[in-house]
């Protein structure tokens, strides 16, 4: 019977031989003298061996890694034959915390995170990758010293890119102050606002289509008329509840929203149009936030 082919899509390891016989050992055993002795030459050489399968070891992981988050990821079976070689347990999905660099992000004890986390402390775009991220996060955040970090959502294993995109997308926002400023933001919570900020040639283009009856409006007399609407969109209790919340009287909103009218015509009856209007007045919220 023909033997079954491995996969060919990872490079042999020219440090293969250096781990042989050692990543399977629970440790390395110094060699003694024959009167039971060990000279430093032994505890040399037993340490360096040790240090060359670490160092291995490492270098698979930080293959594995990017492999995961490249646009169009390895086959399921290459990435399991190098987590077997890189001593990484395979999830099924994961999650991708990107970390704001820094210089000195060498720094960081990748160590402290433990053995179930693969990291990349050494580029320009630091990220950890894990298969749960909660029982990280208290160290995580004992690590950053100043720095934020973004938790991308769960996503299968194939899709880590994807993860690790929004993490991403989530660290600028946040130094932007399109969202909030926390040493560690999970995306999850804030799904609507990175979604709008996907593509922002798009969103500008919807800002300007949606709010143009509002353009001739003076600064102030806009942002009222966009703060009453966004709060009657979002109202289920009438006039007296958005009055209650923009802290005005009644009468006071009936008026802006007879001149929405006004300017807006039939699209605040079609929800199409409502809808567009919404995202709109949401989006340019945060942006003039």
């Amino acid at each position: 019977m023909a033997r079954e082919q491995r996969s060919t899509e990872i490079a042999p390891d020219p440090a293969d031989d250096v781990v042989a016989g050692i990543a399977t050992s629970p440790a390395i055993t110094a060699p003694t003298r024959s009167d039971g002795g060990i000279t430093w030459r032994d505890i040399t050489a037993a340490t360096e061996a040790q240090a060359r399968a670490s160092s291995t070891i490492e270098r698979r992981r930080q293959r594995l890694l990017r492999l995961l988050l490249t646009e169009q990821p390895s086959s399921r079976q290459t990435l399991a034959d190098l987590a077997h070689s890189a001593d990484w347990e395979l999830p099924d999905m994961v999650a991708v915390i990107a970390i704001e660099y820094r210089e000195d992000q060498h720094r960081f004890p990748a160590s402290a995170l433990g053995h179930d986390v693969l990291a990349d402390l050494e580029s320009a775009r630091p990220c950890l990758v894990v298969a749960d991220p909660a029982p990280h996060l208290d160290v995580l955040r004992a690590e950053l010293r100043g720095r934020i970090a973004a938790v991308g959502p769960l996503v299968p294993l194939t899709e880590a890119h994807r993860s690790f995109t929004v993490a991403r997308r989530a660290l600028d926002l946040v130094r932007r102050g399109l969202l909030p400023e926390c040493d560690v933001t999970d995306c999850e919570q804030h799904l609507s606002t990175l979604l709008l900020h996907a593509d922002e040639f798009l969103l500008d283009q919807l800002i300007e289509h949606a709010l143009r009856p509002l353009a001739a409006l003076t600064a102030t007399r806009r942002d009222e008329l966009a703060e009453t609407l966004l709060a009657y969109m979002a109202s289920t209790g009438g006039v007296t509840e958005v009055a209650e919340r923009l802290g005005v009287h009644p009468q006071t909103v009936r008026y802006r929203l007879d001149q929405a009218h006004d300017l807006f015509g039939a699209r605040l009856a079609d929800p199409d149009e409502r809808l567009m209007l919404e995202l709109a007045l949401r989006a340019d919220r945060v942006v003039r936030a």
